[in-house]
């Protein structure tokens, strides 16, 4: 299936993202409230974010020749600097990028007239200026990224699976892209996806055979991200079935934009391990020298 990508990325991403309609405007995880001190905590942990591609300013991206030259939290200083206020006051504006660059930030530590000026910044005629060339240059990191993917599969090999450039599956695309825009950067998926040894989660890893949709899946799906915290390699807990949700969604969306047919995606109860028994089967195997993970994995 042949398709623009840098569009379909776009769509995809910003969809699944679900801030289109408010760029530019600080947001932040979904909030629970602790139910022993009636306290607000941060149900993940991401940084305050903004724009149609949600950049988040805690995000630890390194900086190199596949990533943009500033940092996250360069970026968003660069943005508050467009207020008159945190233009001048250097200590107030340092403040705002250190409580927006941390882990599981809260809007309520902000306090009402600091959030408003941050907010204030970002619609000013010269930070949502600013908001729009990065969310045109992630757009093209994570396009390139994908890309990536694709040069490092077709390296080689006589099938390239889900992400044959005459044949991509748009649902791998999708969540390839998805991916990067959270952690930076494919390398290591790129680099298993192409059959490399890669380790993570405390075992080696070998992809045998061409990848398939499940293989791009249960990639993600057993990241720290997902992972549970009572993982010998640790977890943050985040919902998997809900984050693959979004992204079915956001696909059938570009897909109807573009006039796209889709493929089939497998049932959501197939597409993870965050089961218990899973989990023990897994540790199990981390004692031995390779994991094969395949499209019928359960």
């Amino acid at each position: 299936m042949t398709f623009d990508l840098r569009r379909f990325v776009e769509l995809a991403v910003t969809s699944m993202e679900g801030a289109s309609n408010a760029p530019y405007q600080a947001t932040f995880a979904a909030i629970g409230i602790d139910k022993r001190t009636n306290k607000m905590f941060a149900k993940n942990k991401s940084g305050l974010s903004y724009g149609r591609m949600q950049h988040d300013v805690g995000a630890k991206v390194k900086v190199d020749k596949n990533t943009p030259k500033q940092t996250p939290k360069e970026k968003f200083e660069s943005i508050l600097k467009a207020h008159p206020i945190l233009a001048t006051d250097e200590k107030l504006r340092k403040k705002a990028v250190e409580l927006a660059a941390k882990e599981g930030a809260l809007p309520t530590e902000f306090g009402v007239d600091l959030l408003r000026m941050v907010n204030e910044a970002l619609i000013s005629d010269h930070g949502s200026a600013l908001v729009d060339a990065y969310d045109e240059e992630q757009l093209t990191h994570l396009t390139n990224e994908i890309e990536r993917v694709m040069t490092s599969v077709g390296l080689g090999s006589v099938n390239t699976g889900v992400f044959d450039r005459a044949a991509l599956d748009p649902f791998a695309v999708a969540y390839a892209a998805a991916w990067a825009n959270r952690t930076g950067d494919l390398g290591r998926f790129a680099r298993y996806m192409a059959g490399e040894y890669v380790n993570w989660g405390g075992v080696r890893h070998h992809l045998p055979h061409p990848p398939t949709l499940q293989d791009v899946i249960d990639y993600i799906g057993t990241q720290q991200q997902f992972r549970p915290s009572w993982h010998p390699a640790e977890g943050n807990e985040e919902n998997f079935e809900s984050w693959q949700r979004r992204i079915i969604m956001a696909v059938n969306g570009a897909a109807t934009s573009l006039g796209l047919t889709l493929p089939p995606h497998p049932p959501l109860s197939a597409a993870t391990w965050m089961g218990r028994a899973g989990w023990r089967r897994r540790r199990f195997l981390s004692a031995q020298p390779t994991v094969r993970l395949s499209s019928t994995a359960s």
